[in-house]
């Protein structure tokens, strides 16, 4: 029964930011996506012509779905052309960073073109579906502007005001994103009956239409159509709108914008990293009341932050935050100042922002070693060898087979074998696998699994103390 506003003229930047932004107050803009030429343009032929060898990041349409999907560029990747061919049939959608050769299709809102706004862009995502997918009732930590180009969405959205009534997931507690544990679909009012005095929003969005909302807002999504395509801006939370009165608000293609992350297409993507500004922020609240910014202070700052990881990661990044301090802090003296922290670059920041927080594994071409349980890996080869099969074709069969446990790539069945096979002759005995080499072998698919061990302490450990200070209490 909360009703969002709505409008089709969108508004000038500064009033966006002081009607909207700053209040944190969604906003319909309709018809505004209409001006993109992607709108008319992006048709599954023109994407597959144009853009063929682009690669997307995929995932399960139905969450009774366990697989991760596959693609022809590996788990989770697939180069546009394949997913255009297949994403009808198969369940899979696509739900990735907008490759930068894209860019040039996409008409970003007047209300981004002034100020302060014009360069707070953080990433710029691309959904494409059959239809038929929802999401769970989550929040994400960037303001968002989700345009669609096709196809109908459904939307429930819920004030960050009614957050203690939605249950979130334990990890989501402590991040600025998270997820909630109720499926706003059939709501068990008994498991959580906070959630009878929530009230919400539920609005539908149409082809064209382009929705404005808050970071920390939480929402929950339903697509509709056999080519749903949305493109979503994701942009930092600026503290003020400054803006030298010299500027006009047009539609301008998002290509001459200044995006703080960018995919082009291959490789690693950031889908989900920091926002650099926020580096920036964290060194400079570090400073005392005469105005110095301790490097200590920043050390422990930080080890805080990587108590969710393994000690094998935690000891590699102990390492490279030396990198950091060298730039902070030159002549080693232990000390810098605001006017250092101030005068870092954006790829200074972007660089430390890596250092402090690597890749999410499903940004890389690494993501199978988080996806396969090296435990039901372990006993694959030990049954395999048990049974005299233990060579690379039989191996490669058992890993890749889709109803198989495992259903991992071809590419990563050779790259394990590798390390088993030292002699080279496609053969692994049993002996062979009680010298350690399996172990060996297994170490890349243990690093996400003791980094999940370690998660889980943590917040154990997190729950013991709120334990123990409530009692103090």
């Amino acid at each position: 029964d909360v009703q969002i506003e709505e409008t089709e003229t969108p508004p000038h930047p500064k009033t966006f930011y002081d009607s909207y932004v700053r209040t944190g107050t969604p906003l319909i803009i309709r018809g505004a996506a209409t001006h993109s030429p992607a709108f008319t343009k992006w048709t599954d032929d023109y994407l597959a012509s144009t853009y063929a060898d682009l690669e997307l990041r995929l995932e399960s349409k139905a969450e009774s779905d366990w697989h991760v999907p596959r693609g022809d560029a590996g788990i989770a990747r697939s180069s546009m052309k394949h997913f255009v061919s297949t994403y009808h049939e198969a369940n899979v959608y696509a739900i990735s960073e907008l490759p930068s050769p894209m860019y040039k299709e996409i008409d970003v809102l007047p209300s981004m073109s002034c100020g302060s706004l014009l360069d707070s862009m953080q990433e710029v995502n691309l959904w494409i579906s059959g239809g038929g997918t929802s999401s769970v009732l989550h929040k994400d930590a960037f303001h968002t502007i989700n345009c669609l180009q096709n196809g109908t969405k459904d939307w429930i959205m819920i004030h960050p005001n009614y957050t203690e009534n939605i249950y979130q997931a334990e990890e989501s507690e402590y991040e600025v994103g998270g997820r909630s544990e109720i499926d706003v679909g059939s709501v068990d009012l008994e498991r959580f009956p906070k959630m009878s005095d929530v009230r919400y929003s539920k609005f539908t969005v149409h082809s064209g239409d382009c929705l404005f909302f808050p970071g920390g807002y939480w929402h929950q999504v339903r697509s509709y159509g056999t080519h749903n395509l949305a493109v979503t801006v994701l942009f930092r939370r600026i503290k003020s709108y400054e803006d030298d009165g010299d500027c006009t608000p047009s539609y301008i293609p998002l290509s001459e914008y200044y995006v703080v992350w960018k995919y082009n297409g291959s490789g690693e993507m950031s889908m989900g990293n920091m926002d650099v500004e926020g580096v920036r922020d964290m060194f400079s609240q570090a400073k005392n009341d005469q105005g110095v910014i301790k490097i200590s202070d920043i050390y422990d700052y930080l080890v805080g932050m990587w108590e969710f990881m393994p000690e094998p990661g935690r000891t590699q990044s102990y390492s490279r935050i030396q990198e950091v301090f060298s730039v902070l802090d030159p002549e080693d003296d232990g000390y810098t100042s605001e006017a250092v922290v101030s005068a870092l670059t954006r790829d200074q920041l972007k660089e430390m922002s890596l250092i402090l927080e690597p890749a999410e594994p499903g940004n890389t071409y690494e993501y199978e070693y988080a996806q396969v349980d090296p435990d039901i890996l372990r006993h694959v080869v030990q049954s395999l060898a048990d049974k005299e099969k233990l060579n690379r074709k039989n191996f490669v069969e058992a890993y890749t087979r889709k109803d198989g446990s495992i259903y991992g790539t071809e590419k990563f069945a050779n790259r394990f074998f590798d390390v088993l096979d030292h002699d080279d002759d496609d053969n692994v005995s049993l002996v062979d696998l009680n010298d350690g080499i399996l172990d060996l072998a297994l170490v890349p698919y243990r690093v996400y699994e003791l980094r999940e061990d370690r998660m889980h302490e943590v917040l154990e450990e997190r729950k013991r103390r709120n334990r123990n200070d409530h009692d103090e209490l």
